[in-house]
């Protein structure tokens, strides 16, 4: 306390307390840093030295796992974060292109509203199309089904004579032949339910070179097949295919002109 003098009267003023600065000097590494410099290595999955592992050991499990817990969030997501920087360049580009959006957004709009209104006009035009094709091969049809009896009946004869060919009982036997490679050839020999099948058909052909033989006696036969063999008999089947599809195409496209041209006897009121 201190008295100073106003005029002629003695005023008591208080002393005034020194004010200490305040520091903004970082102190040196303590324990705390230290435990926190271990916890970011063992969050980072780094391997700790003895130093660490001792003062790890020093400290509460608990606490060791909760702090390691922490800064693994720490290290998820500070590279999100970004730097200052990064967050103002990011909150930059986000400005422009809601800009950009707000300024081209009806633009866009105007244009999806003209694309839909075209796509529409044409949906409905294939539409309208579509119904006259309709209409135009129902009238066929029925015309067809006006055709004098006795021009129906040669129509009959003429494809009965000409599907009888020879040849096209050939294209029948291709198309089944076609069938057979492709259903034998899909067969996994070493699923026993298609190797089963396999072994009947090896039988069924007569192919015992395909097959083992065991005989169990009481004139019971245990047939095993020849993985080898039954591989190379494939390939021989599918080195067949290619030729045989093209025969089996050649006859059909034939039989199916000559079948086309028939029905055409019966567009008797069929306008040309």
């Amino acid at each position: 306390m201190k008295n100073e003098h106003d005029g002629g009267e003695t005023i008591a003023v208080a002393d005034t307390p020194d004010v200490q600065p305040v520091s903004t000097t970082v102190p040196a590494p303590n324990r705390h840093e230290q435990i926190e410099d271990i916890c970011k290595k063992a969050a980072a999955g780094e391997s700790l030295s003895i130093d660490d592992i001792g003062i790890v050991g020093e400290m509460d499990k608990a606490d060791f796992d909760a702090n390691v817990r922490r800064l693994r969030n720490v290290l998820e997501y500070q590279p999100i974060a970004g730097t200052a920087a990064d967050r103002e360049a990011a909150k930059k580009t986000l400005a422009d292109v809601e800009a950009r959006l707000a300024d081209e957004s009806l633009k866009i709009a105007a244009v999806i509203a003209e694309q839909q209104r075209l796509l529409a006009s044409l949906k409905s035009t294939v539409k309208a199309k579509a119904a006259v094709v309709a209409k135009q091969e129902d009238a066929v049809a029925r015309l067809r089904n006006c055709c004098p009896e006795h021009i129906e009946q040669y129509r009959q004869r003429q494809a009965t004579i000409f599907n009888a060919q020879p040849k096209f009982n050939r294209m029948r036997e291709l198309e089944n032949r076609v069938i057979h490679i492709k259903s034998i050839s899909k067969l996994d020999i070493a699923w026993k339910p298609d190797n089963e099948k396999a072994v009947s058909h090896a039988q069924s052909k007569q192919r015992n070179d395909l097959l083992t033989a065991e005989d169990l006696g009481r004139g019971l036969t245990h047939y095993e097949l020849k993985a080898a063999k039954w591989v190379e008999y494939i390939t021989g089947l599918q080195a067949e295919l290619p030729t045989v599809e093209s025969e089996l195409a050649t006859l059909q496209a034939e039989y199916a002109e000559g079948n086309a041209k028939f029905a055409s006897v019966l567009d008797h009121y069929v306008p040309a």
